[in-house]
This record gives structure tokens, C-alpha cells and sequence, in this order.
């Protein structure tokens, strides 16, 4: 099967979309379909190939918030100059309003979301109101669809009356990494508070800040993650915590540190006010690391039992949390065993490209079937069906008592 993938920014050193491209794509590859994916470039190489994937590079544009709309409609004109697939994989609305373009070669469009695009809270009233639409076209013209958690497949199935595949995303699960990496940061194992993000408003990083600094302890914080944006919100961390030694920015991190970090760290903190399905939670999970996260529906499905929530928004709370964490290491090393055997369970690569292969066969086999350019049915895929299955297996997963 030949498969496009739509759009992606900085495909080879992105997280999420860029992620969860790389890890599919690739498991896709070895089963013998032929992937390519669009993507803009980053300060890295821009190679033809990369694990047997085809890659098309787009050139970036401003201001930021243009980037993704732009690179997909360049994706969309390059795709015509090329050899029609078999399938286009869409990701979020950006891409997801190229369906009404590429329906013109008779080809089937799945449109994958990874969050609710206009809930995010550094959108203008404008802007909200332009990605409402522009979701409201990707649900009409695309073939099929699939959300990375089931609180997204339920919203969506609500809103446009269309079977949504509830396909999560995943992490592998992690061999452990020499601490000696933390060195240069003057930081010990288990003796700090790691998040890792992007320096959005969203994701709620402000939150944690003004939590840490009300907890007493030698601990340090971490926070690994680019700017977004303007870099406006970025700088308004950094001035927050100027007068705490104890809290750490790091920047973009990547390869070893950044698995060294996520290993060793005493605590992963998720603070999201909005998620799809935070691969970065999903990680630390894997490494079996004690998880706090903000208790959104997302962080809820995906942490389950086996973390600590703290109400979203509430530094007050999560400060309490932490302190729990600080002081209860031996029951915080159990729920971060705990994390790591959700995953094994439930969010693995492997198990999210079976689902998305049977989508991708499921959705040409019935679009050829039909004959003529139109959503797929409710019958196809059984979504609910999926979402059953899938709460089935979550119930296998041991629960904890109240860890207050």
C-alpha cells in the first residue's frame, strides 16, 4: 500500500505529530508499504530518506501560526506531481481541509486528530473561530477518521455524526541510562522534578513553576522544552523563576540527556490545560517514572491509576502532590512501576500501527467498494466496538489506593 503522509514541521526533530509520524511510519516501512511524509524543515539535515521512508521537504513560513497551513497546501500541489496512493494520512485541520482538494484523484483521506485544534488557549477569539471552521470542513470532506484518545473520538463522533477510531499514541517502553548525563547540570538522580514541553501557555508550565517554588526542598526542576510562538511566554518563565536557584531551563533536549532525564527523575510533572494524548507523559510512564499530571480527561485516560492527579490549574494542589513525591520516594518508585506496565499494556507502537493498518485497509476497501467520493459509513470502522475492546484491557490494569 502506498501511503502519504500530511503535514509535518521539522518531521526528523519534532515531538507529537512529528512523533508519532516517525514511529508509524517506519513500522509501516518494515511491513512492506511504501510511506512518504511531507514535511517543513528544521536546523537539522534534510535527508531524501530516513528508515525507509520517502521525505519531501517544504520550505517554512511566517508568521508561525501560517506554517502548518501553508506546508499543507504545498504538500497538497506536490502530491499531485507524484504517483496517486492508495491513501492520505491527514493530521489535524490544517491538513485536514486538503481532503477537499485531493477527493480530485480519487483517493481516500483518513484525518487523524491529536486534540481539540481550537480549544488551545494561545488562539485568538479569531483564530478559534478559523479553526472551528476549518474542523467543521476537514469532518465533511475527509473519508475516515481516527483521535488519539477516547475522550476525542466521543467529542467528535457527538459533533459530526461519524464513526471515529479511537487509535492511541504509544512509547517504547525504556532500557536504563547512565545517570552520569545529569552531571553537567548539576542535578542527582531522583533528586528533581522533570517536565518536558513545549513553552506554550497550554501547557501550563507557569503553573508549575509558581507550585515548586512553594514546596520546601533541595529538590531541583528541570523543564526541558523550546519556545513557542514568539518566544513571549517562554521569556515570562524565566523571569518568574530568576530569584530560585533550584529551577532549571534547559532548552531543547534531545537523545541521551534527554532520556537520562526522564530515567532519573524523582518526579515527571504534566501541568497541560489541553492535551490530545501527551506523548511526553507517555514516556515518562515508560521509564517508570512516579507521573503527576493535571487532571484534563486526556491526562486522566492515559495516567489512569497509576500516577497522581492534581486539579488542573491549581498550583496549590500541585504543590501538594509534589511534596508527596518528595517525601514518599519508596511509594512513588511503586506507582512509577506501575506507569511502566500500563504502557506495556496498552501504548505501544506496535499496537497503534496494527490498528492504523486496519484502518488504511478498511477505508480503501470500502471506498473502492462504493465507488464514488463520500464519507464512510458508521459501520466501517466500528469505532465503539474499538473503544470497548480497549476499556476491557484498561480493566486488567491493578489499581492503587488513594495515595493522599
Amino acid at each position: 500500500m502506498r501511503i502519504h503522509f500530511l503535514v509535518m514541521k521539522d518531521l526528523l526533530g519534532g515531538g507529537g505529530i512529528e512523533k508519532y509520524t516517525r514511529e508509524v511510519g517506519r513500522r509501516l516501512v518494515q511491513r512492506g508499504h511504501e510511506v512518504t511524509a511531507f514535511s517543513t524543515g528544521g536546523a537539522g539535515p534534510r535527508p531524501d530518506r530516513w528508515n525507509g521512508m520517502h521525505l519531501v521537504w517544504l520550505p517554512k513560513t511566517r508568521p508561525y501560526w501560517s506554517e502548518k497551513l501553508a506546508a499543507a497546501a504545498m504538500a497538497t500541489v506536490r502530491a499531485f506531481r507524484m504517483d496517486c496512493p492508495d491513501v492520505v494520512h491527514l493530521h489535524s485541520v490544517a491538513a485536514g481541509i486538503m481532503a477537499a482538494a485531493l477527493r480530485a484523484r480519487d483517493v481516500p483521506c483518513v484525518l487523524q486528530m491529536h486534540g481539540v485544534e481550537w480549544r488551545r488557549s494561545r488562539w485568538s477569539a479569531f483564530g478559534r473561530l478559523t479553526l472551528r471552521a476549518l474542523e467543521a470542513v476537514s469532518f465533511r470532506c475527509n473519508h475516515a477518521f481516527t483521535a488519539v484518545s477516547q475522550v476525542q473520538c466521543r467529542y467528535y463522533e457527538e459533533r459530526y455524526s461519524v464513526p471515529v477510531a479511537f487509535i492511541p499514541t504509544a512509547a517504547e517502553l525504556a532500557e536504563p541510562v547512565e545517570p552520569s548525563m545529569l552531571a553537567p547540570l548539576g542535578v542527582a538522580p531522583r533528586q528533581y522534578v522533570f517536565a518536558a514541553a513545549r513553552l506554550v501557555p497550554e501547557k501550563g508550565i507557569h503553573h508549575l513553576i509558581d507550585a515548586f517554588r512553594r514546596v520546601p526542598t533541595n529538590w531541583k526542576l528541570v523543564i526541558a522544552g523550546a519556545a513557542g510562538g514568539s518566544g513571549g511566554y517562554a521569556r515570562s518563565l524565566r523571569k518568574s523563576a530568576a530569584d530560585d536557584s533550584r529551577i532549571l531551563f534547559t532548552g531543547h533536549v534531545e537523545g541521551e540527556l534527554l532520556r537520562a532525564l526522564f530515567c532519573h527523575a524523582g518526579a515527571y510533572v504534566q501541568p497541560s490545560e489541553i492535551e490530545g494524548l501527551a506523548l511526553s507523559l507517555l514516556e515518562a510512564m515508560a521509564y517508570g517514572s512516579l507521573c503527576i499530571a493535571s487532571d484534563i480527561p486526556e491526562n486522566q485516560e492515559a495516567l489512569g491509576e497509576a500516577g497522581l492527579l492534581f486539579r488542573s490549574q491549581d498550583p496549590r494542589d500541585l504543590a501538594d502532590k509534589l511534596q508527596w513525591a518528595v517525601k514518599r520516594p519508596s511509594a512513588a518508585s511503586a506507582l512509577g512501576a506501575l506507569a511502566k506496565q500500563r504502557v506495556a499494556q496498552l501504548y505501544t507502537w506496535d499496537r497503534a500501527t496494527d490498528a492504523l493498518e486496519e484502518l488504511y485497509e478498511c477505508t480503501v476497501r470500502q471506498y473502492a467498494h462504493r465507488g464514488y467520493r463520500d464519507v464512510l459509513p458508521a459501520t466501517l470502522p466500528d469505532a465503539a466496538a474499538m473503544r470497548h475492546s480497549h476499556a476491557e484491557i484498561l480493566s486488567a490494569v491493578p489499581a492503587r489506593n488513594n495515595q493522599q
